[in-house]
């Protein structure tokens, strides 16, 4: 896993790795002028290599914002960063397509570091969770309850201690499906809903929907000029039906009046 750094400094948006040089994060974390990434924000990408709790950290060099991203809907956010390409592509993690049949469970993680200067992380926060559609998830967000087996899932939770301890809780930062024992990469965070009657501070529930990135693989693979692996052993070929221009769709009636969006760091 991994989380993005902002002018030297953590923030609690996490990475959905796909490989060594390139990982997904959401739109929301980045800062924008005039609809384009400021250049004046340098970005980092801190990874842990999974073996020793040691960190890797190295500059981004190429941001990638999907075409359709839509700031206030809160879809298609799907960012790619792309970092240390002067090397060569070291690993690569599993993807799988999100079909709630298949996993015997899915996990919500979130990572975060102890300390930068030293870069060693803290213990994963995560909760298991079987696989189904909540209905209080469904009412919060039209985008997600019009898109639902398409690209997003929305978990009721109270969330994760935030990056630094504050009373405020986070939504888990990367869902993964597990699978025969094996964990798999199912989607990068992209927003949470709550109610306007609720306080995220005073650790009520909130659901937490993701960009799976199966679905977006096609427009990946278009950007990075090569393929990811994406596991499509248990579906066959035919079961990512979408292409390099796939945007996901909502119907712009969000209530912003009862329902507030967290987004971003």
């Amino acid at each position: 896993g991994g989380i993005l750094v902002k002018d030297g400094k953590r923030t609690s948006c996490e990475l959905g790795v796909i490989d060594s040089q390139s990982s997904l994060v959401s739109a929301a974390c980045l800062d924008f002028t005039l609809g384009k990434v400021s250049k004046d924000t340098q970005y980092e990408v801190y990874l842990d290599d999974g073996i020793d709790g040691k960190a890797a950290k190295h500059a981004v060099e190429s941001i990638t914002v999907h075409p359709a991203y839509d700031s206030a809907n809160h879809t298609n956010d799907v960012v790619i960063v792309q970092y240390n390409l002067g090397g060569k592509i070291e690993w690569q993690n599993i993807i799988l397509p999100d079909f709630s049949y298949v996993f015997d469970k899915v996990v919500y993680v979130r990572r975060s570091l102890l300390d930068m200067d030293s870069m060693q992380w803290d213990t994963p926060k995560y909760i298991e969770s079987s696989m189904g559609y909540n209905e209080r998830c469904m009412e919060l967000s039209v985008i997600y309850s019009y898109n639902q087996n398409t690209v997003a899932y929305g978990n009721y939770s109270l969330g994760t201690p935030s990056v630094d301890l504050t009373a405020c809780r986070v939504p888990y930062g990367i869902l993964y499906g597990l699978l025969n024992n094996q964990t798999h990469l199912i989607g990068v965070f992209s927003y949470a809903a709550i109610s306007v009657y609720e306080n995220l501070c005073n650790k009520v529930g909130y659901c937490s929907y993701y960009a799976m990135y199966a679905k977006f693989a096609p427009y990946i693979e278009s950007v990075l000029g090569r393929s990811i692996n994406l596991n499509l052993n248990y579906f066959g070929e035919g079961v990512i039906q979408t292409n390099a221009s796939f945007s996901f769709g909502y119907k712009p009636i969000e209530d912003s009046r009862s329902t507030g969006f967290i987004v971003g760091d």
